[in-house]
């Protein structure tokens, strides 16, 4: 099984995955566990923008595309898939819900809340200001955003891309696990 969390910056995707790993006795693949792995195989540096989710430069991409290179979106998609597919996980963000998109042992999920719990979350979390955390909020959320279109043409947090869009600021943390807990029974037991 996976479970693919896609979220907006400050709705808790990394505290949801967590209490859902301990659950459910999985791994999670977030940033940094995809940025050891690519250490380890010594694939760092040619996956480094995409397990950053930062944007293909749209110059270097024709130009790689022009000389007959194989398109790096489907590299940076195998590599994902290469590291997760044998295992029972859950992947944070790197457009996973897109990757196992039509997998019948798979749930995305997205997470948001509004934007004043989330930037409460950050400058808790953070330590920081109130206009820290929503500059941060709005940077990482564009950052996402264009990302996530960029490499599956697909909009960002359009719920119908998802199996599960969660309101993290309405019910909170622990129901919204309860809510994918409770979706992946269902999902079973049909």
């Amino acid at each position: 099984m996976k479970i693919t969390i896609a979220r907006q910056c400050g709705s808790g995707g990394h505290e949801i995955a967590e209490v859902l790993a301990k659950k459910l006795g999985m791994e999670i693949f977030d940033r940094k566990r995809f940025v050891e792995e690519a250490k380890k195989r010594n694939v760092y540096d040619e996956n480094a923008d995409f397990l950053r989710e930062k944007p293909i430069d749209s110059l270097l991409f024709s130009i790689a595309l022009s000389y007959g290179k194989k398109n790096p979106r489907d590299r940076y998609m195998q590599f994902v898939k290469d590291l997760t597919e044998q295992e029972n996980c859950i992947i944070i963000g790197r457009c996973a819900n897109h990757i196992y998109r039509g997998d019948e042992n798979c749930v995305s999920v997205f997470l948001h809340a509004d934007p004043k719990i989330r930037c409460e979350r950050i400058q808790k979390r953070d330590q920081i200001t109130e206009k820290e955390a929503e500059k941060h909020i709005q940077e990482v959320d564009e950052k996402r955003a264009e990302f996530q279109e960029q490499y599956t043409s697909k909009k960002w947090g359009d719920g119908k891309e998802y199996d599960l869009c969660i309101d993290t600021g309405k019910i909170g943390i622990d129901h919204a696990v309860e809510m994918i807990l409770q979706y992946i029974r269902f999902r079973q037991e049909a």
